[in-house]
This record gives C-alpha cells, structure tokens and sequence, in this order.
C-alpha cells in the first residue's frame, strides 16, 4: 500500500534526522542531509521536505516528554539538543570522560552503541561513513578498556572473542595480536601462534610498512622452539 510505504518512509527519515543531528554536538548539516536523504531534488524541494520532516521529528519528540522546542535548525545545521537522552550521543559522551572511569556494565553498554545498531536504516553516503569512521574509533578504545578489565577477572573466553573483535576493527593492532598468541601458547595452541603472528606481520607490513616488534617476534619464536623439540 502506497500509503504505509509513504509513512514507513516519513518515520525513517524522522529516525535518520534525530540519529544523525544527535550523533554530533554540532548537529548536522542542513544540505548534506538534504543531498543524502532525498538525492535528485532541486535545492527548494529538498529543503521543504527536510522542514517538514524535521516538524514531524519535533512531533515525536513532543510524544516522548521533550521539548519540541530542542530540535533546531540554525546556522545551516539541523542541532539536537543535549539534554535529549539518544544513543547515536552516548558514544561520543563516553570519549568525552576517562574510560577508565566507567564501570564494566556502562564499557558494555556502549559496545553495540558504537557497532551501530542505532544507525538510520538508510544510504546516508559520505556522511554515514564519517559517522562510522569516528564511532569505530571510540569502539577500538571502549574494547581496549574493556579488555583490560576482563583480564584482571581472568576470564580467558571473554578477553579472547574481544581481542578478536578488535582484530576485526583495527587489523593492524600488534598488542592484541600478541596477546592472542599469548592466550595461544599457555594453552599449546603453536601452530595458532604462528598463524596469528603470520596475519600480524602480513597487516603491519601491507598497511603501514611496518615489521613486528622483537616483543611479539619472541612468542613466535617461543612457539616455533617448542614445535622443533
């Protein structure tokens, strides 16, 4: 039915404008939502249809207890207000403090806020991929912290699938390949620890330039040592 279509598609926009002026404290830029949101239209179209729609996102707003009132568009920029509670805003909130200074409970919480399940479902182009360029970064540093944590619990399962996690984000990241060789070695996985340090040295060398340091090179060589005896 056209006109469900018409109103799903209203609501995802509505998403996409809260998500994307809440993902930075500056808001939004008016034309480059424009240009993602209704590519095609003339500068005077799209422009509307972002007014209306930004009208349609006050309503919600409304419906939730806020002020319609903190939903504004100024100075070229569609600006969410800060006392708005959002989860495209909590990654950015948490960079703000010291992660050591959060618990394990609130590190967690953040994970799947900076993987992006808050993220409007729509191609939002260029500007979708600068906000998950810098929500990457703020998950490698929460995954980091968090992995700290978990290894003074020694709870080995844990820290491995977030080692590996991270691998995935930033392949390049040396002390989380070593320490998954490590895991490895106690547990006489060798041939793991050589293929770990094959993918290490292989990413360091594509992608920086870089060989691995003489620190993760000695558990490689620990593990080809005790492979020959």
């Amino acid at each position: 039915d056209k006109g469900v279509a018409n109103v799903n598609l209203a609501r995802h926009h509505v998403h996409a404008v809260l998500s994307l002026a809440g993902a930075s404290a500056c808001g939004i830029g008016r034309d480059e939502l424009v240009e993602v949101l209704w590519p095609g239209s003339s500068a005077a179209a799209g422009r509307n249809r972002l007014y209306h729609t930004v009208h349609l996102a006050r309503q919600a707003l409304s419906a939730a207890a806020w002020d319609d009132a903190w939903l504004t568009v100024r100075l070229g920029h569609v600006v969410l207000d800060e006392r708005v509670w959002c989860d495209a805003r909590q990654p950015d909130r948490a960079q703000e403090r010291n992660m050591a200074d959060l618990d394990a409970p609130a590190l967690h919480a953040l994970l799947p806020l900076c993987g992006l399940d808050w993220m409007p479902e729509l191609d939002v182009g260029p500007l979708g991929e600068s906000v998950r360029a810098r929500l990457r970064g703020i998950q490698v540093r929460v995954l980091r912290e968090a992995a700290v944590r978990i290894r003074d619990q020694g709870d080995t399962p844990v820290l491995r699938a977030h080692l590996q996690q991270l691998i995935r984000l930033e392949a390049t990241d040396e002390s989380a390949h070593r320490e998954l060789m490590q895991l490895d070695l106690a547990a006489g996985r060798r041939h793991a620890v050589l293929r770990r340090y094959e993918t290490c040295a292989r990413e360091l060398t594509l992608q920086l330039g870089l060989r691995p340091t003489a620190e993760t090179s000695a558990v490689a060589e620990l593990a080809a040592t005790a492979r020959r005896l």
